[in-house]
């Protein structure tokens, strides 16, 4: 069985944009991330980025870049404790599983990934992914999509 990674859970807060027919609303929006270090979670999820909806909608969110402006949770945190926490979407990793029988973990969700006996690996559960990414912002800040 191939070794997996002790994670964590992660809070980042951030200041979401409503960008769309309507007029821009602004509000706080926080994601829960599991992962194995600040430095994923930033590379994963920091900085600008802009996500999209179905019907058109815009929403651009600024997390922190830098690790000061990311919260580990307590040890003892768990997923269901985030229904008290307002506009939050929990991020799990996603595991796959082989028809072999290991399991491996990605924090970013594929469709399905190699297993090392060189069969693919499919999640375990159905990929939700809560906000569809649309574009990550790098450099200067209020790039425009």
């Amino acid at each position: 069985m191939e070794k997996i990674a002790l994670r964590r859970w992660y809070l980042l807060s951030g200041l979401a944009q409503a960008i769309g027919k309507f007029p821009v609303v602004e509000f706080a929006i926080q994601f829960v991330v599991e992962s194995s270090s600040v430095k994923e979670v930033l590379k994963n999820y920091g900085g600008t980025r802009t996500y999209r909806f179905p019907d058109g909608q815009h929403l651009r969110i600024q997390f922190p870049d830098h690790a000061a402006g990311i919260t580990a949770t307590a040890g003892d945190w768990f997923t269901a404790q985030s229904d008290t926490l307002p506009a939050t979407y929990v991020l799990p990793v996603t595991r796959y599983v082989c028809s072999c029988g290991q399991v491996h973990e990605s924090e970013y969700p594929y469709p399905s990934m190699w297993c090392t006996c060189g069969q693919k690996a499919y999640p375990e559960h159905p990929l939700e992914v809560p906000i569809p990414l649309l574009h990550h912002h790098r450099g200067r800040q209020g790039a425009h999509v």
